[in-house]
């Protein structure tokens, strides 16, 4: 089956939605629109920039300790869903048997040369029993043009991954994500793998592995470590930018996910 199938119908929501109303939330703003997906491990998708379909699936995976596998976050129990106006959408998730909370939110940014998807991830320990450690994954499989194997990823730094289509070169995706990840991955297709293989980490430590590349049906992914003792929490933010914004707009967007992880620290 060729990959841009998808399985599913697709539902247009409104403005505002919740939970039980709908799993998928389409996110507009000038010139852009994605599809989210919220009980769904493909995540993210559907992100059209110039008319076209860019992304295959961006997500989320979690791990507590290494003697078990990966899983989505989307498999968690979904508490809340809420959609405010075309561009934000707020997504909670517990699991009550370890004790956590995962919260994330997702912020659209259109434009005339540049388009932006901001990402707010917090982890919540609302048990009784120190997470030791909590290990969350991003990951993120684009399809550039909608053409998934003549792509280019490449990691630029330990927080910045690349990815080029090789038929329009102007068309690419820059990734920054604070603060700076444990671990990072480019490559192949990797998320089976994740989710399969007991105890598994992405392949690169932080520092390591830049300029490294890889060509064709191309992903990449990061990887966070940390101790969360009972009551804590820690966020991790991040940005897909479409297509290369002049420098000052690349500050504006840059400023703006700050200004976005400070009211999600102030909530």
């Amino acid at each position: 089956m060729l990959k841009g199938l998808r399985i599913g119908v697709l539902t247009l929501i409104a403005a505002t939605a919740t939970v039980s109303s709908a799993q998928i939330f389409t996110l507009t703003d000038t010139n852009t629109s994605v599809k989210i997906n919220t009980l769904s491990s493909v995540g993210l998708f559907d992100w059209i920039v110039g008319g076209t379909d860019q992304v295959f699936s961006n997500t989320y995976a979690w791990r507590v300790g290494d003697s078990s596998i990966a899983d989505a976050v989307q498999n968690l129990t979904q508490v809340s869903a809420v959609q405010t106006g075309t561009r934000f959408l707020d997504v909670g998730y517990v699991n009550n048997t370890l004790g956590f909370r995962i919260d994330i939110t997702y912020v659209l940014t259109g434009g005339a040369t540049s388009f932006d998807v901001a990402e707010i991830v917090r982890v919540t320990n609302i048990g009784n029993n120190v997470l030791l450690p909590f290990r969350l994954f991003q990951y993120n499989d684009f399809d550039l043009n909608n053409t998934a194997n003549n792509d280019t990823a490449t990691r630029i730094n330990s927080s910045q991954m690349q990815q080029v289509d090789g038929v329009l070169s102007l068309n690419m995706v820059s990734e920054g994500a604070t603060p700076v990840p444990a671990f990072s991955q480019v490559g192949p297709l990797f998320f089976t793998t994740l989710t399969t293989t007991s105890g598994y980490n992405l392949d690169t430590a932080a520092g390591l592995g830049l300029g490294q590349n890889f060509t064709g049906d191309a992903a990449y992914g990061f990887q966070w470590n940390q101790n969360l003792g009972v009551g804590q929490s820690f966020t991790i933010s991040t940005d897909k930018i479409a297509a290369v914004p002049e420098p000052g707009t690349m500050v504006a967007l840059g400023l703006g996910a700050i200004a976005l992880l400070r009211r999600r620290k102030k909530a």
